[in-house]
């Protein structure tokens, strides 16, 4: 990764800063950095750098500013959350007007220090590693007050961890930590180890979007730590939040939350650590999903650690025997957890492969159990049919030669009506293209005076007569259908005779031109042909949905009259029966 350089030079204004500064805290008041500064907010973090270097002043003493600072090209609009890093806030991304998570370095970390280079060293890692599962930074820069800024996606949801709480289906965990495998697993091919996985620091979306959030304990494989070069680089690394105050990783010194670490990280061995580590913490996380607890549960984190270190994993192995959870699922977890590291899967890749083989026999299984289900299920209802059917004989006997008469006669009159619809459809279509071919054919012999154009005009008008007489002997008892056949056999008669006086026409006076504009009275009345010959269709349409709709009903009084004839069959039946028996 490339390295990271001091954004803050001295200042000719910083001695006398610290003058006053240290004046006011000889006279036993406490500094007041942000009025010592407010023409110069910039320098608020080198001064406050500059006092805990010549031990005058400490993090504690230092004043909690209530208005966030300014971050150049954002708005903030609130604190998310803060933790041994900084503080993240929500803000708005003034250039693209997005919402945007920005973190700012705290107030009480050096410049110089160990905290800062890996808070700019999580950046150069995430902004490298392009993944939907690995939040993207947008964007790295310098706040008003000299602080350091990363301006990354805002991730609306929920962390693993609440929503663990919760007690969702597994199948949901599973699937989130599918892709919590799949993130990681792209980190790896790519050389880079989180070191710091647990449900706490994976967000799942509104939407079921899984994100692998905070990066800042992550190392690029390959890439030797730099000694400690001050002391906080080498001082206790384990916080409440299980961030580390540490830049660079030494032998002996343990980064990471203890309850999820592997053994070696719990000891320190930071030449052990690869991405079987991760695989590791992986394995943590599903443990906790599947029994509510990560690996290693100890009174304090020291002896949490201890736990870790040891590799105590009894009871988390007893946890996961009676969590209740697939076998298969279970064997992975163990597998991830086990204290030797040849043992463990090779990468986060390889576990995602199995979990999502898991996911899939799961899903198969599911399914073949459904249709087994439907299948027994239909085998039931056949059993319960044959049975019924059985009572209904006698009445299907006798009432089914009615039914049937009735159907026979529906479905013979739905023919007619299907028939006589297609009919008079076909028919209106026939009319509107002989006007069109004879429309075509009279247009070009005005155009060009060729007689052989004409050929689609002199063919079309037999057709068309043909077609106005077949209207005229379709009948109908609608009314308005009636009158709209009778407008299309008008505008039809009229649209051909002005054809046949446009041919008469040019033929006396073969010098006629016609413009364009000439045109635009004949395809006013195509266009009321068509718009007439549209309305003749869909009404025929509708007509035929009456009736079908009107048989359909018929037929359904018929069946509830069988159906009446059936019940009373059964009943004379049934007293039948009765009588007999007590005979």
């Amino acid at each position: 990764m490339p390295a990271t350089t001091d954004a803050h030079l001295p200042d000719e204004r910083l001695p006398s800063l610290l003058d006053q500064a240290l004046a006011d805290r000889a006279a036993g008041r406490t500094p007041d950095l942000d009025a010592l500064c407010r023409d110069r907010p910039d320098l608020r973090w080198p001064l406050a750098e500059a006092l805990k270097a010549v031990g005058k002043f400490t993090v504690t003493e230092q004043p909690t500013q209530t208005v966030p600072p300014t971050v150049p090209g954002f708005e903030l609009r609130g604190e998310l959350g803060r933790g041994g890093m900084g503080v993240v806030y929500r803000a708005r991304d003034l250039a693209l007007n997005r919402d945007v998570a920005v973190k700012l370095l705290g107030r009480q970390v050096g410049p110089g220090s160990g905290v800062a280079r890996r808070f700019l060293a999580e950046a150069a890692i995430t902004g490298q590693l392009q993944h939907p599962g690995i939040p993207a930074v947008y964007q790295m820069g310098t706040a008003g007050d000299g602080r350091p800024f990363l301006a990354m996606k805002l991730i609306k949801g929920d962390t693993l961890a609440d929503l663990l709480a919760a007690k969702p289906d597994r199948g949901r965990l599973v699937a989130v930590f599918e892709g919590v495998c799949q993130a990681v697993g792209y980190a790896h091919a790519h050389g880079v180890i989180h070191r710091d996985l647990k449900p706490a620091n994976v967000m799942v979306g509104a939407f079921g979007e899984v994100q692998v959030m905070d990066w800042g304990l992550a190392k690029v494989l390959g890439e030797a730590d730099p000694p400690a070069a001050d002391p906080e680089a080498t001082t206790g690394t384990e916080i409440a939040s299980g961030r580390d105050d540490s830049d660079h990783t030494q032998d002996g010194h343990a980064l990471g939350t203890p309850a999820y670490m592997p053994p070696e990280q719990a000891v320190g061995s930071v030449a052990e650590m690869d991405q079987r580590s991760d695989v590791f913490g992986l394995g943590a996380v599903l443990c906790a999903l599947l029994t509510g607890k990560p690996p290693y549960v100890g009174g304090d984190a020291g002896s949490t650690r201890g736990l870790a270190a040891q590799a105590k994993l009894a009871d988390a192995l007893a946890r996961l025997d009676g969590c209740g959870a697939e076998p298969d699922l279970v064997a992975l977890c163990k597998r991830c957890l086990t204290a030797d590291r040849a043992a463990r899967p090779a990468d986060a890749g390889e576990v995602a492969e199995a979990v999502a083989a898991l996911r899939a026999a799961a899903d198969e299984r599911a399914r073949r159990a459904e249709l087994e289900a439907v299948r027994v299920d239909e085998g039931r209802k056949r059993l319960r049919l044959a049975a019924v059917a059985g009572g209904l004989a006698l009445a299907v006997a006798l009432a089914g030669s009615l039914f049937a008469t009735v159907s026979v006669y529906r479905v013979a009159e739905g023919q007619q009506w299907v028939a006589h619809s297609h009919e008079t459809s076909g028919t209106v279509d026939q009319v509107l293209l002989a006007l069109t071919d004879a429309e075509t054919g009279v247009r070009g012999f005005n155009l060009s005076g060729r007689e052989d154009l004409l050929v689609p005009y002199t063919t079309a008008r037999p057709r068309l007569e043909a077609a106005l007489r077949e209207l005229a002997a379709l009948t109908t008892d609608n009314a308005d259908q009636s009158a709209r056949v009778a407008q299309l056999r008008r505008m039809a008669a009229e649209r051909m005779e002005l054809l046949d006086r446009g041919v008469q026409a040019k033929r006396i006076n073969p010098a006629l031109t016609y413009r364009p504009t000439d045109y635009t009275p004949s395809q006013q009345m195509m266009a009321d042909v068509r718009r007439t010959v549209a309305e003749i269709r869909v009404e025929e349409h509708r007509l035929l949905y009456l009736r079908v709709a009107e048989a359909r009903a018929t037929q359904q009084q018929v069946y509830r009259s069988f159906l009446l004839a059936v019940v009373v069959v059964l009943a004379l039946a049934a007293g039948m029966l009765a009588f007999a028996r007590r005979q």
